[in-house]
């Protein structure tokens, strides 16, 4: 309970009514009197009695005893175990209609809690708080604390074991062989015989434990699972191949695609570090389900954040590239261009003495007014704010891509799947495909088959048209260029996927944005508006 309260708040909530005051007028001492009301007025709020004075805020204290005509610190002496406070319990049960909870009570609140709480809420103390909030509903006065506590641990493991039974009965026996190869630890075969060599020469186990591995010794054998685990470092092409092997490894697990689909977020993350900090023998020991149920959690959840760094990737590719090239490009035309004033005042000069002399030379005539070099500074000025611009950033960003990131776009492309719901954004799903379709095509074939449908609108700006399509020898058919047509593609997609107008399989941050909603949106609708309404209303408020 908050410690401090507004005197309007007081008023609200902590006012004793004439019935109420009818109530606690038994009392003959002044300290039970003042105990009852704290009693009665917290169990109103609070759905619970308090376990001890330090449980009341003070200035609640005080507010109830100027109601009394009583000095707070009559509350001192009220005995907080004996029989006068379970009668003055007794009394507040029966005067707001509460009963003390029974077995059958706690059985269907950790029901409750199984159906309706735990699927979206792995904190402790949220659950808590909820049953609270549910027996305060329900009419019902709740256990002890440590009782509470207990109930609340039980619904945990009672929804656990459900879930996991549910999911085990998913998996068939090649995806449960495959989940448990992961665990398994595989030696080479030279350095098994190496090591068993050793035992027949009597090298104990301790003494090549103690002994520091020779320089240059093979690394220790590790399993499959502790290959998953290793976090990504500074991404480069032989780090993307080795976070596509993983991808790889996880899909050949052949995990259904709507496993995990009516699991929250919150339970998938909970059994997804739960594996995380396990070492390898506590996971081996878990039984059956719970053991293919955390692994193939956490198998799902890691898969998502592979994904989403691919796809980072991809759209910090793109964003280098352009960026990068437009600043190279832009230093180059400041360094080369020398800004000319006065131009309308030039073109006079230059027309007026053109007049006068038409028959004389540029030499002649045109120089002595305006000198040659301040007319080559127009020529450069104009070169710069005219196409040859924009064309100069297209060979900067074509370079940069065609000899280093593409060795790592095109192996990315082919993992991903990207999707939209709009048909108005398919033009770049297909032109993914599209790509996908020419991975394995090297570059000594610059264009694409005439046969393809290669989508432009929407796709290839109208500056790049004229880079982006060509035609061949004969001027009749039109040629596109795959590499300024993937420059294009990757431009065109970090814009869709950052406005969620494309998504991509198995992502998690880049997901489908149906999948933002609670997975029981649809059953507890009616609970999820009021906050969503309520949300509204503080930020209008903000």
């Amino acid at each position: 309970m908050k410690r401090h309260w507004t005197n309007e708040e007081l008023v609200e909530h902590w006012t004793l009514s004439s019935k109420e005051l009818d109530l606690i007028g038994d009392s003959k001492t002044d300290h039970n009197l003042l105990g009852a009301a704290c009693l009665l007025k917290y169990f109103q709020y609070e759905g619970r009695f308090p376990a001890q004075k330090q449980d009341i805020p003070p200035i609640v204290i005080v507010h109830l005893s100027q109601q009394l005509g009583v000095v707070p610190e009559k509350i001192i002496p009220y005995d907080w175990e004996g029989r006068t406070i379970k009668a003055h319990r007794a009394a507040i049960r029966t005067f707001l209609g509460v009963h003390e909870a029974t077995l059958a009570d706690e059985e269907a609140l950790v029901e409750w809690l199984c159906q309706e709480v735990v699927a979206e809420q792995r904190q402790e103390e949220a659950l808590i708080a909820s049953f609270y909030t549910h027996c305060k509903e329900q009419l019902i006065d709740p256990p002890t604390p440590d009782r509470v506590r207990r109930l609340v641990h039980t619904a945990m493991h009672r929804f656990d074991e459900h879930l996991c039974a549910t999911i085990m009965q998913r998996l068939t026996v090649e995806t449960r062989t495959q989940l448990d190869a992961l665990l398994t630890v595989e030696i080479p075969e030279t350095q098994a015989r190496e090591e068993t060599v050793s035992a027949l020469e009597g090298t104990t186990l301790e003494a090549e434990t103690a002994a520091a591995p020779p320089e240059g010794a093979p690394p220790r054998p590790q399993s499959a699972l502790h290959a998953l685990k290793q976090d990504v470092g500074p991404l480069s092409l032989e780090r993307v191949l080795q976070e596509i092997d993983k991808l790889e490894r996880i899909h050949q697990l052949g995990l259904p695609t709507d496993l995990f689909a009516q699991v929250s977020a919150k339970t998938l993350d909970s059994y997804r570090n739960r594996i995380a900090v396990e070492e390898l023998q506590e996971v081996r020991r878990h039984p059956d389900p719970i053991r293919f149920t955390l692994l193939a959690a956490y198998c799902w959840r890691r898969r998502q954040e592979i994904v989403d760094t691919l796809v980072e990737l991809l759209l910090d590719i793109a964003h280098h590239l352009s960026t990068k090239a437009e600043r190279r490009v832009e230093k180059a035309f400041v360094k080369d261009i020398k800004k000319v004033s006065g131009k309308t005042n030039l073109l006079f000069r230059v027309a007026e003495a053109a007049v006068d002399k038409p028959d004389g030379t540029i030499r002649e005539v045109v120089f002595p007014v305006v000198s040659e070099q301040t007319l080559r500074d127009l020529v450069r000025e104009y070169k710069a704010g005219g196409s040859g611009y924009q064309q100069q950033v297209q060979k900067a960003m074509r370079g940069p891509y065609s000899k280093h990131y593409r060795r790592m776009v095109p192996v990315i492309l082919k993992h991903l799947a990207f999707c939209s719901n709009n048909d108005v954004h398919q033009p770049i799903v297909q032109a993914l495909e599209l790509l996908k379709r020419y991975v394995d095509v090297p570059l000594t074939q610059p264009h694409f088959a005439s046969s393809e449908t290669v989508p432009l609108e929407e796709i290839v700006p109208i500056s790049w048209r004229k880079a982006v399509v060509t035609h061949d020898k004969t001027g009749k058919t039109e040629q596109v260029s795959r590499v300024n047509y993937e420059l294009c593609v990757l431009h065109t997609l970090r814009e869709k996927v950052r406005s969620k107008e494309v998504w991509v399989r198995h992502a998690n941050r880049f997901r489908d944005p149906n999948d933002d909603l609670p997975k029981d949106f649809a059953r507890k609708r009616t609970t999820y508006y009021p906050r969503v309404a309520q949300r509204d209303e503080s930020k209008q408020a903000a």
